[in-house]
């Protein structure tokens, strides 16, 4: 028997007037996943313990069976591990030290620095070229304050520093259009680094093209997600599986790495709604059925970015995509083989395109037998998911998958 999970980040919303009461994921044209809900369970499950953020980084944990409440530390000390193939001394947080997630943004610039607003988390999307020259700008910002700094793609980056404290750090992504001031972190020395971050990138060479090419500056850093080292226990000791983590991003690549799974690499995947879904979907065939990989995960981000822009019609594409290019083949692919296999499709939380921000409500989720009908429903949707199972543990969730 072989396993496998696809995750559709923040692919779950609440119903909008303009899809006539429906929700995005009720709305696209999902011809491959209500196929699947026909012999399928389908159900709500709670992936953000009550109290906690909801997030890829809580969520994440609790889809692969790891309480948050009791390894959670923090996103950025999972990201870290997701930088590199397997836990190497130089990226491993020693005492005393902390790790944050360090998001490019753009910021309103008429106003003082505490009165300005996040227009974009994702500064304009820019790319992981464009962003990796901007950062260069503040070696001698890092060097002063002795924090480090790597580079990942896009916009998302992580800082490590000393003694430096967590304490009200808020996602960018939660604050879209507001003004800053109630948001910037408790701790003085953060709060400067981001402010000297602004003047120092505000002008330089590469946000001043980026303007006359009507694109958004990359004009501030700002810090969140911090936290101290994570440790997991080994996925294959707690589950004699072996496992194999396909994503973009470096959440889910951290928590594969931290817990011993093999991130597998997918050329032209972005963790944005450009990613390459075709061959996400080929590299998942490959190591479900040719590779010796008893679980396969596949993350997909597309959903959440387009949520996060308040990009209805991307949403919905990201959907159709997910649903034509990855959901579709790889279940033609294990119809054809001689394999068992289940297959467990879910998003980890919910991401609102009314108000571009995540939610902590129970997640549809979807559970396939290819041996045979586990259930009876007219599509996979929050709708139908309504008069399905409810597990309240998320942690049980991956234990129903591998449950024969």
């Amino acid at each position: 028997m072989k396993y496998m999970m696809i995750i559709a980040d923040g692919m779950a919303d609440e119903r909008l007037l303009e899809l006539h009461g429906k929700t995005p994921l009720c709305y696209a044209s999902t011809k491959t996943l209500d196929r699947l809900a026909r012999r399928s369970e389908i159900g709500f499950v709670r992936t953000v313990p009550s109290g906690m953020q909801a997030g890829s980084d809580v969520a994440g944990l609790t889809i692969l069976g790891y309480d948050p409440l009791k390894y959670y530390t923090g996103r950025a000390p999972i990201e870290l591990l997701g930088l590199v193939p397997q836990k190497q001394e130089n990226f491993c947080l020693g005492k005393g030290d902390y790790a944050y997630r360090m998001n490019l943004v753009t910021l309103s610039e008429e106003e003082p620095f505490e009165k300005k607003r996040m227009l974009d988390h994702t500064a304009g999307q820019i790319s992981t070229k464009e962003s990796k020259e901007i950062i260069k700008n503040m070696q001698n910002l890092f060097d002063r304050m002795a924090y480090q700094y790597y580079t990942e793609t896009s916009y998302r980056h992580l800082l490590v520093g000393r003694q430096m404290g967590i304490e009200g750090l808020i996602p960018p992504h939660d604050i879209l259009e507001k003004t800053i001031e109630p948001y910037l972190p408790k701790e003085k020395k953060l709060r400067l680094f981001m402010e000297e971050s602004y003047r120092i990138l505000n002008d330089c060479s590469i946000n001043e093209e980026r303007r006359k090419q009507g694109k958004r500056p990359a004009n501030s850093i700002w810090v969140w997600g911090g936290g101290e080292e994570l440790q997991l226990e080994n996925f294959f000791t707690k589950y004699e599986k072996r496992g194999a983590m396909i994503s973009a991003v470096a959440v889910f690549r951290g928590i594969a790495n931290g817990s011993g799974m093999t991130n597998l690499t997918v050329q032209g995947a972005t963790g944005t709604v450009d990613t390459n879904y075709g061959e996400k979907a080929k590299r998942a065939i490959e190591a479900l059925l040719y590779a010796p990989y008893d679980f396969v995960c596949l993350h997909v981000e597309a959903p959440d970015e387009a949520s996060h822009r308040g990009d209805l019609q991307g949403k919905i594409h990201a959907i159709e995509q997910i649903d034509q290019k990855i959901i579709q083949p790889i279940v033609e692919a294990v119809e054809k083989s001689e394999e068992e296999i289940r297959i467990l499709i879910l998003p980890d939380h919910y991401t609102f395109v009314r108000t571009k921000v995540h939610g902590n409500l129970p997640v549809p989720y979807l559970l396939y037998d290819s041996r045979r009908s586990i259930g009876s429903f007219l599509a996979y949707n929050e709708v139908q998911a309504d008069s399905g199972n409810v597990i309240s543990n998320g942690i049980r969730l991956i234990e129903k998958l591998f449950s024969e």
